[in-house]
Formats: structure tokens, sequence, C-alpha cells
């Protein structure tokens, strides 16, 4: 289960990475990415949080277990940030 943990963990990187970059202009500084322990697995493993943040205020937090996507905010129409992930 592992080896699968960690093959999905890139792709899900990448593609929140992309998203996040392409929603981020010239104007505003370079966004961060952080890492914070998120729990453990029945196995024992541990699980981390990696928050991802573009210089315009959207975050993505992914959870290293099977790479879900555990927070994800975008502005409205009036520019109001919330988080859109369901679940």
């Amino acid at each position: 289960m592992k080896s699968k943990i960690k093959s999905v963990m890139p792709i899900a990187m990448l593609s929140a990475t992309a998203f996040l970059t392409g929603c981020a202009t010239t104007h505003q500084p370079d966004g961060s990415i952080t890492a914070s322990p998120f729990g453990k697995t029945a196995a024992g493993s541990d699980v981390e949080l990696y928050t991802l943040q573009n210089g315009r205020g959207m975050e993505a937090q992914i959870a290293t277990y099977g790479g879900i996507v555990t927070r994800l905010t975008a502005p409205d129409r009036n520019g109001r940030f919330a988080d859109v992930v369901l679940g």
C-alpha cells in the first residue's frame, strides 16, 4: 500500500501546483508549500498534510495518504475565498 501512496502523491502535488500557479500573476509574490503532521495510518505510517498557497490567496491542502485533497479555497465572483471541497 505504501508504494501506491508514494506513486499517487507526486501526481496530486503536480496537479495542485499547476492549478495554483496558473492562478497567480506576475504582480504577486510566489506561493509557498509547507508540510505538517496529519496523523498515522492503521499500519503506523506517518501521514503529512501539504499546504500549497499561491500569491493571490488560493490554497490547497493535500494529504500524503492517497493524495487526498482535504481543502481547496477559491474566490467567488466577489473575491471572497471559500473551501470548495465537498466531504
